[in-house]
């Protein structure tokens, strides 16, 4: 089987240490790429380098260029014939290594890295589907309740361009949200319409006549809610807003050829390759639905809006109770000193 090679090439910039006085001196790699496997043997006869990891042997090429004073062109290449995944991790293991090392030697500033290029590819698509499918499944749950108003449950949540015309609103607003717009539209929480919860159920002459229990409970009702909470978090019981802020974070180095590890790409792997069936297999059932099941659906979200508010106005309508049978207990009190006394007749 021919052998490939993966390829990190850095310039060194020489400060306390030439190239070859660094890796014949700190290359030995802890007997291993990771410290925590005692297998290796290392053999540095420049320009190659030998190491075990994982009870298996690697051969490491090493390349050395001299292009002016103190700056140098390094290659390292990494042989493999198979399974070019578990070879790009070695790699950027190998390279997290020598950045641990060099401490103040030289400055190293990448101009290649096939570990990269393989985390990044490989993450694209999975990339690509995780934001595809989320805006579709936006649309799919609120187009049908909301049809041409639909566009305004978006912009009551982020702001979006206003040189946009009613038609493209309707039809293009997602597609104007950044991911960040669209971690904020989903996940931001905010009070539900209408709770004038620090006005009026919880204000300071109401706190004051309240219980403990009673204004946990008011605080239970009005507690506010995120876009996901209200329509999506029934379908999917994942945690999808952390899964974002990792999902969100890698995308961005991939998109602006920032450097991420081989542990940010194995994290974002795992997420990715555990929330997109979710979105897509929802999407189906979504879409499997007919009119009247969905419609029922947004029914069961008024109804439990209105519930919520039904709630808040029965507390304030025992409290008003309370606060009158109280004032006619005192006014009562009050008039019990006039009921035992006499008045002549004569005097009236």
């Amino acid at each position: 089987m021919t052998n490939k090679t993966l390829v990190c090439e850095f310039l060194y910039i020489e400060k306390e240490m030439t190239p070859s006085e660094f890796f014949l001196k700190n290359f030995d790699l802890q007997k291993t790429v990771e410290s925590h496997h005692q297998d290796g043997i290392i053999d540095i006869s420049l320009p190659s380098l030998k190491f075990n990891y994982n009870n298996q042997s690697y051969k490491l090429l090493y390349n050395e260029i001299e292009l002016n004073n103190n700056v140098y062109s390094i290659s390292i290449s990494l042989l493999y014939e198979n399974n070019k995944e578990k070879h790009a991790i070695i790699l950027d293991k190998v390279m997290g290594f020598i950045n641990n090392r060099r401490n103040h030697n030289f400055n190293l500033i990448f101009t290649r890295n096939d570990s990269l290029k393989y985390f990044s590819i490989r993450l694209y698509k999975l990339l690509y589907n995780f934001e595809t499918n989320l805006r579709s499944l936006v649309k799919i749950m609120l187009i049908p309740d909301n049809k041409q108003e639909w566009h305004k449950v978006i912009t009551s949540k982020v702001d979006v361009t206003t040189k946009l015309s009613k038609t493209a609103k309707i039809e293009k607003i997602i597609e104007e949200l950044s991911i960040t717009d669209l971690e904020l539209m989903l996940f931001d929480k905010t009070f539900p319409k209408g709770s004038n919860l620090f006005e009026d159920e919880l204000s300071r002459k109401q706190v004051e006549k309240l219980t403990r229990q009673e204004i946990i409970n008011v605080i239970n009702i009005n507690r506010p809610a995120s876009l996901w909470d209200t329509y999506f978090s029934h379908y999917i019981e994942y945690d999808v807003m952390n899964a974002m802020k990792v999902i969100k974070t890698t995308r961005n180095n991939a998109a602006h050829y920032r450097e991420f590890d081989s542990e940010q790409y194995k994290e974002t792997l795992k997420v990715l390759n555990k929330v997109n069936p979710l979105i897509k297999n929802t999407i189906k059932e979504l879409q499997s639905l007919d009119s009247d099941v969905l419609i029922k659906i947004s029914q069961a979200m008024e109804e439990k809006v209105a519930n919520v508010f039904e709630e808040i106005s029965k507390n304030t309508i025992n409290l008003t109770k309370d606060l009158k049978k109280a004032l006619l207990n005192d006014l009562s009190n009050d008039l019990n000193p006039l009921k035992s006394m006499v008045i002549p007749m004569k005097d009236i």
